[in-house]
């Protein structure tokens, strides 16, 4: 089976958005505060349930699984449900497996790829410089709740991907939205629940 480049990026993109679990302050006024409490130390587990919008789709796919950090610059989605497959991220490529069979793709060939994934990780780790470098922040907070709006600053990436708005109430993240320019999104939700292995 061979995944296409584009198909590749919002597949990702959507798989390490999903690291963003650990609680964080509702009482912080800025996104860099907001981050350094987010910001996570490897090895990391965390199981999610992911919605993915499609003018394609009658309803929406409903996916279950878990994500996991598994060291700085190493990083894996595993979907349980409804069919099983595996992305794993390093440094040099990202490795797809599904039904039996694998696809590997280089990042050395796509420097918007990964520029893409530095970003991600960034979100993760909580390296503010990195991801002033690759997207605009925005925060909003409304009494107990709050956003972070991500939107990438290269022309590259925003060709694909609009925005990343990741939502919470209080000390912790609610939900994750992945809105593509095509007018795809995908919902993530987090169990409060944190595996640490």
């Amino acid at each position: 089976m061979r995944f296409q480049p584009a198909v590749v990026n919002r597949l990702i993109l959507v798989t390490l958005s999903g690291l963003l679990t650990w609680p964080v302050s509702a009482h912080c006024s800025d996104v860099v505060e907001i981050l350094n409490r987010v910001a996570i130390n490897p090895p990391a587990k965390v199981a999610f349930r992911e919605e993915r919008h499609n003018s394609m789709l009658q309803e929406p796919l409903v996916l279950n699984g878990y994500l996991e950090y598994l060291a700085p610059g190493q990083m894996r989605k595993v979907v349980e449900t409804p069919y099983r497959e595996v992305f794993t991220i390093t440094d040099s490529a990202v490795e797809i497996e599904r039904d039996g069979q694998n696809q590997k793709l280089s990042l050395r060939r796509s420097r918007s790829l990964k520029t893409l994934l530095s970003g991600i990780e960034a979100i993760i780790s909580g390296d503010e410089n990195q991801l002033m470098d690759s997207f605009e922040l925005e925060l909003h907070e409304s009494d107990r709740d709050w956003s972070i709006r991500f939107t990438p600053r290269s022309r590259r990436v925003a060709r694909n991907l609009e925005g990343l708005y990741v939502s919470g109430s209080d000390d912790v993240i609610v939900s994750i939205r992945v809105y593509l320019c095509d007018g795809e999104w995908q919902l993530i939700e987090l169990q409060q629940d944190r595996d640490s292995s």
